[in-house]
């Protein structure tokens, strides 16, 4: 065998390890891209259910559960904590656009994080502060979420939720049985 002879088969070893390491590299990217993925789904999921636990508080427990129940009757300062919810709980939603947009999260994801949205915003009175908070988000975002809001439709009477909890034990009681 010839130098030469030598000299070929150690650069068809170096071509074959350079396509080795090609793909190890690729597999390690896509890796990394899903990690990336799922921290950001975690993130924005952590987000969302921080929300909901502020909305727990009983102050602000009343006030949401008697902005769903379409009770107008309002002071100023409780306007002022309704915007605020509002904000808050359209946050996550802004964030997850902002995601969608950068291709960081897919439409499921964003799907999720709008649920929560479109439940409040079937709410009048919830639709009635919009326009009042309009002004503490980002255009792009807020003509999106103006496009949202007009596929969202108003909800025509209140849930009684107690009655819907009793019907739901009923249901399962029969089932048992």
């Amino acid at each position: 065998m010839s130098l030469s002879d030598i000299a070929s088969i150690g650069s068809l070893i170096s071509g074959l390890a350079v396509l080795i390491s090609l793909v190890y590299l690729s597999v390690q990217v896509r890796q990394a891209e899903r990690n990336q993925r799922a921290v950001m789904n975690q993130g924005l999921i952590g987000r969302m259910v921080d929300n909901v636990f502020h909305l727990v508080d009983p102050t602000l427990a009343d006030l949401h559960f008697k902005a769903m129940m379409d009770v107008e009757d309002r002071s100023g300062t409780e306007v002022l904590r309704l915007m605020n919810v509002a904000i808050a709980m359209i946050c996550p939603a802004m964030d997850a656009w902002v995601q969608r947009e950068a291709h960081l999260i897919d439409d499921r994801m964003f799907a999720i994080a709008m649920r929560p949205v479109r439940t409040m915003f079937s709410a009048p009175v919830y639709r009635a502060i919009w326009p009042m908070v309009r002004g503490a988000f980002p255009r792009g975002f807020g003509e999106a979420f103006e496009k949202e809001l007009s596929s969202i439709p108003l909800r025509e009477e209140p849930i009684d939720l107690a009655a819907q909890l009793q019907a739901n034990l009923a249901s399962l009681r029969e089932g048992a049985a």
